[in-house]
């Protein structure tokens, strides 16, 4: 279910434009910090920021706004 909200809110169309602006991820130690929630997840959540159920998408607000402001 996760994937299809995403893929709603991030739709194929609008994920083709977006993928090349994200910078790439930036290389952790291994073991260190939080894996890195999916670009494109992240995106969906962008887009309907204060429709936002973490549930749904694994994405709190406050990470997709830090990853915005990134």
């Amino acid at each position: 279910m996760q994937d299809a909200m995403v893929r709603t809110w991030a739709p194929d169309d609008l994920w083709e434009i977006a993928a090349p602006l994200i910078p790439p991820a930036p290389v952790r130690r291994q073991g260190g910090g939080r894996r890195r929630v999916d670009d494109r997840a992240v995106l969906a959540a962008i887009v309907s920021w204060w429709k936002l159920p973490e549930a749904l998408f694994g994405v709190t607000r406050a990470t997709a706004h830090r990853r915005f402001s990134q």
